[in-house]
């Protein structure tokens, strides 16, 4: 398993997904028919039932520490990338209703930098900026996952 891999590991999210949820509980528990199986059946989704929004919160709650071992390895993730005339750079984080697994974010012109990769990941101040602005972007992405999980507790 790739170090990529092991940063973005979310054991109760994955559990949690209501899409493989869902799946399984129409494939698996949904086709046996058997008299014995039908109340373990039951019982389990009872179960799963009575424990689903502290599954959803533990879910939020294990997003959010992701979130902050995403932070702590910006300069281990980090990534350099020209398109067109801007200098971007992107680091590994997670967000529930995001497909991509990172974050970018615009560093400048090519006109202010250039644009040799080799030349900007060795230059220390580039790579301080760059680690600044992916801190920022991280920084506001997880106090808005945190607001979030705020906000439902106190409506619940």
């Amino acid at each position: 398993m790739s170090r990529r891999n092991k940063l973005l590991k979310m054991p109760i999210a994955a559990a949690t997904d209501s899409d493989n949820m869902n799946d399984f509980l129409k494939n698996d528990i949904g086709n046996h028919n058997q008299v014995d199986t039908q109340s373990l059946f039951q019982t389990y989704i009872a179960v799963l039932n009575s424990i689903k929004s502290e599954l959803s919160l533990l879910s939020r709650l294990e997003e959010v520490m992701v979130q902050l071992r995403c932070q702590k390895q910006i300069m281990r993730e980090i990534k350099i990338f020209v398109s067109q005339s801007y200098v971007y750079a992107r680091s590994t984080f997670y967000r529930r209703d995001r497909q991509i697994k990172d974050i970018r974010v615009l560093i400048g012109r090519v006109s202010e930098f250039g644009s040799d990769m080799d030349q900007l990941v060795t230059n220390v101040d580039f790579m301080k900026l760059a680690h600044d602005k992916i801190y920022e972007a991280m920084t506001m992405e997880i106090h808005e996952s945190m607001g979030s999980i705020l906000n439902s507790q106190r409506e619940a």
